[in-house]
């Protein structure tokens, strides 16, 4: 259930940033790295997000 939300609110947070940010404000955002992480990682297996050179930005699939 943790890890659902964590990915809700991953997905909710770079919404309301125009689509990307830092992964660093990801992480604090979630309030755990860790957690923050695993969610990043299933949502970039999933196609929602993509990462790189310390950014998250949803894709067009994240976005609808």
């Amino acid at each position: 259930m943790e890890e659902r939300i964590a990915r809700d609110d991953v997905l909710r947070f770079l919404a309301e940033h125009g689509g990307s940010a830092k992964t660093d404000e990801v992480r604090s955002e979630v309030g755990d790295s860790e957690l923050a992480d695993t969610a990043i990682d299933f949502l970039t297996e999933g196609g929602l997000v993509e990462g790189g050179e310390g950014k998250v930005k949803l894709t067009e699939t994240g976005w609808r």
